[in-house]
């Protein structure tokens, strides 16, 4: 912009007075420095990407997120012990803190080398006056406003309002190896406050 001068040192030559600047890992942690040289203002907007570098922790804030992973007839799985072909059901539980409507947005990543077979739908789990479904051990299965079964999570929109939901998905291991299993995520989409993240895995 006309009347903003901006001196850069530590990033080599040809870069003073850019209007966006790219470093990288090694650039940020060494000294480069920024220094406007007019009298115009300035603004700036700083953004940083990345990935951790462990998994983050379990979290929880008007919402609680949990999630298990099962076989197909409810029995417990050791992550570690899950091989090539193997079909599990991923159920999520998520629970409101208000007695309010609380519009949630649910992220759940895939390991690496799973893939989703199917949703589970109201229709497959328990229900109350008919006959059950075949994951009636799942219990009650929320209607879900929308989800989808991506190529790397399973993301769906449930309304919470005075008790706990459940959501469920049959995963197949579709690669052999060891593999991370990240926490679910929960987010009011209209509350940023309202949030929820369950433990992480690994097998």
């Amino acid at each position: 912009a006309e009347g903003i001068l901006v001196e850069t040192t530590g990033l080599g030559r040809g870069n003073d007075n850019d209007r966006r600047y790219l470093l990288s890992e090694s650039q940020v942690s060494e000294d480069v420095t920024f220094t406007l040289k007019s009298d115009a203002p300035e603004f700036r907007t700083v953004m940083v990407r990345g990935s951790p570098e462990t998994a983050p922790a379990a979290a929880s804030s008007r919402l609680t997120a949990t999630k298990q992973v099962r076989t197909l007839t409810g029995g417990r799985v050791r992550l570690a012990d899950v091989r090539q072909g193997d079909q599990l059901v991923v159920s999520v539980a998520l629970a409101p803190a208000e007695r309010r409507v609380n519009p949630v947005i649910v992220a759940d990543l895939l390991p690496a080398g799973f893939e989703i077979e199917t949703v589970l739908r109201p229709a497959d789990g328990a229900r109350e006056n008919a006959v059950d479904g075949a994951f009636a051990w799942l219990g009650s299965i929320a209607r879900a406003k929308t989800s989808e079964a991506r190529d790397d999570r399973f993301v769906a929109a449930v309304d919470l309002v005075d008790r706990p939901q459940t959501l469920a998905y049959v995963v197949r291991a579709v690669t052999p190896g060891e593999f991370a299993m990240p926490g679910v995520v929960a987010e009011d989409m209209y509350r940023p406050g309202g949030f929820a993240r369950s433990e992480p895995g690994r097998g």
